[in-house]
């Protein structure tokens, strides 16, 4: 805490006064964070008038924004996931006013109405942000172990945006 307070510009029992604890202090980040983007990708994947993939690739858009500003943000969540889901999901839904259900309902519906494949939802969650966090999260090891000096550039995401995209159809299309 007194290291935020000194980044801050403020001193920690004024840091403390405000949050109160290290769970609030988190909360506020990650509220923070949530209402930065989610918006944005409910109004993306409601539009019906857009092919469900299209609004994918621009759904990763957004995240990729996030998180190359924050690229330790991946990690951050797994150890808020692993220390505490319950509250990490229920902080996602308070401050998402209902965003969170309706990114679910639409993908259910998106599955009844037959345009894309039926299956668990937890398929598509753990394809799509296991693709999407894979870079984040391995690329120090990738780094080392191939000759991609930078997974984390503009340019090597795009292709991997790509790839994301690529698999997606692949689980998800329905072919005719």
């Amino acid at each position: 805490m007194t290291d935020i307070a000194q980044r801050a510009g403020i001193n920690r029992p004024a840091l403390h006064y405000y949050f109160r604890t290290k769970e609030r202090m988190l909360e506020a980040v990650y509220e923070d964070i949530v209402r930065s983007f989610m918006p944005k990708v409910v109004q993306l994947l409601t539009d019906r008038n857009t092919p469900l993939f299209e609004r994918m690739e621009k759904v990763v858009d957004i995240y990729y924004g996030i998180l190359l500003e924050r690229p330790n943000l991946p990690m951050f969540g797994l150890r808020e996931i692993y220390r505490d889901a319950n509250h990490l999901l229920e902080t996602a839904i308070k401050v998402s006013d209902g965003q969170v259900e309706m990114i679910r309902e639409m993908m259910l519906e998106e599955m009844r109405e037959g345009r894309v494949k039926t299956m668990p939802l937890e398929f598509v969650i753990y394809s799509f942000y296991g693709l999407l966090f894979a870079p984040f999260a391995f690329h120090p090891l990738v780094k080392l172990m191939t000759d991609v000096p930078d997974p984390l550039n503009k340019e090597y995401l795009a292709k991997w945006k790509t790839n994301i995209i690529s698999q997606m159809r692949t689980l998800l299309e329905v072919k005719c």
